[in-house]
């Protein structure tokens, strides 16, 4: 007799759920980085934002919105019920957040893509030019999403903010010695070194801290 593989309600409703937020976090992205407050500064900053809100919205996994998602579902039991906006504008703030990451990253790695496209500073400009102009727009991105973090309406948004700014400092932490070590001979690199930036760069900054601002 042969068994046929069911679901049950919950994890449809689940899965349904987890894709609506996807798509609507796509739409929550594109709207946070459309500020009428700029739009009138200089032209020069109107492209360039153009060129920041197509960077931010190149397809990606989107990890770290998920994640706080799933930490908030597991802490509320409410996924199924639908996901407030204010867990929604505070997760698309944490993606702006990972944005400045990754931008001020690629400067420091001299990378030349990121996300199947040109680096942000290499788009902005060429050389030198390029990367200091990306250094800058990483700070107004720093600051878009502590702004719609704060400003997202949740009752423990504050303090949520206050432990994610943490994880981010011990992130400095870890790319520091990841720059520092790259200067290093291999054979004078430790496991336990190794071990340190994987745990300050990836593993507490990429999934713990996502999932312990969502709860």
């Amino acid at each position: 007799m042969t068994i046929a593989a069911t679901s049950s309600p919950v994890s449809l409703g689940a899965e349904a759920a987890l894709a609506s937020f996807q798509l609507e976090l796509e739409r929550t992205l594109a709207d946070l980085l459309v500020l009428p407050d700029e739009a009138s500064m200089d032209p020069r900053w109107s492209r360039a934002m153009v060129e920041v809100r197509a960077y931010t919205l190149r397809p990606a996994k989107r990890v770290r919105p998920t994640l706080l998602l799933a930490g908030w579902a597991m802490a509320s039991g409410e996924l199924v019920r639908g996901v407030p906006e204010g867990v929604k504008t505070f997760a698309a703030g944490l993606e702006l957040l990972h944005t400045f990451m990754l931008i001020h990253d690629d400067v420091a790695d001299r990378a030349e893509t990121r996300r199947g496209g040109p680096s942000l500073h290499r788009t902005l400009a060429s050389g030198k030019a390029g990367e200091d102009l990306a250094v800058v727009v990483g700070d107004h991105l720093y600051a878009r999403a502590i702004e719609v973090m704060l400003g997202s309406g949740l009752p423990h948004a504050a303090e949520a903010t206050r432990y994610m700014m943490a994880i981010c400092r011990h992130t400095a932490v870890g790319q520091y010695l990841d720059l520092d070590l790259a200067r290093t001979p291999l054979h004078d690199v430790t496991i336990f070194q190794t071990l340190k930036v994987a745990n300050l760069k990836t593993a507490r900054y990429g999934f713990v801290a996502p999932l312990v601002v969502g709860a």
